[in-house]
């Protein structure tokens, strides 16, 4: 299996209009700190799967020559990952317009979207909670993730066995989560913080760190990566000390995503 992260940004897109600091200075040089809204592929056996549609998700998929998708996966929706549907319903139906593709999201994701937009070549999968759904050979396991401080809300992340899991935006994990992920191989988690910053909403790099080392994970990928960070560059080079240093709970590894990036992901 192969992951292509889309997007590794936050809901306002890095460089930031009229913005002059460092981070925004590096994106709009074209290196890896530009960041469009997090979002992915996940790619076997001739079967591609999609997690998350924002604003930018046809420049994002053009930017990867993508030419087929065969169910999408909505985290939540915050409009960093559903305000692009409009534009990915367009997209579909130029490019496989005899295809009806599954949009599998949690129950109220879908009464949210079909309020707020008519979506052609989509038919709805609402999910529950830890049931397991199949996409060809691919097994995808719904799990609920504290996100929002909106009630309303409720956010998924998803996991590939224990191959691989996938989780964006989180604040914290429930209990059952966080049994399902214990020992996951390889988990892109919400890293949108920097050191010594910190929302409600979100987890900072050195919490996702020690919380993937408490689950056990091998390798960890931080994306929704946020403003407060410095140039990737930089980021990277703190991310490399501080696992070095540190003496708490930590994955054996820990990267930091970028928009494009590519990992394989064996069983």
């Amino acid at each position: 299996m192969k992951c292509t992260f889309l997007g590794t940004g936050p809901a306002i897109a890095i460089p930031r209009p009229g913005h002059s600091d460092p981070v925004c200075r590096a994106a709009r040089k074209g290196e890896k700190s530009r960041r469009m809204r997090s979002a992915a592929l996940l790619g076997e056996d001739g079967i591609t799967i999609l997690i998350d549609a924002g604003p930018d998700i046809a420049e994002q998929l053009e930017q990867v020559g993508s030419r087929r998708i065969d169910a999408i996966f909505l985290t939540h929706a915050h409009s960093d990952a559903s305000g692009g549907m409009r534009v990915l319903s367009r997209w579909l139906e130029a490019r496989i317009p005899s295809q009806t593709i599954d949009l599998h999201a949690h129950p109220s994701v879908i009464r949210r979207l079909r309020k707020v937009y008519t979506l052609s070549h989509l038919r709805y999968r609402p999910l529950r909670p830890y049931a397991t759904v199949r996409v060809g050979r691919l097994r995808i396991t719904p799990f609920p993730v504290r996100h929002s401080m909106t009630p309303g809300f409720p956010t998924f992340g998803f996991a590939f066995g224990k191959r691989f899991a996938y989780a964006s935006d989180v604040a914290s994990l429930p209990a059952q989560s966080k049994r399902m992920l214990k020992n996951t191989n390889t988990l892109a988690l919400d890293g949108a913080m920097w050191f010594g910053s910190h929302i409600a909403s979100h987890l900072s790099a050195p919490e996702s760190i020690t919380l993937a080392g408490k689950l056990g994970v091998r390798r960890l990928i931080l994306t929704q990566i946020g403003h407060s960070y410095p140039p990737h560059e930089d980021a990277e080079k703190t991310i490399r000390t501080y696992m070095r240093s540190c003496k708490t709970a930590k994955p054996k590894s820990a990267f930091l995503a970028f928009d494009g990036m590519k990992i394989r992901l064996n069983r």
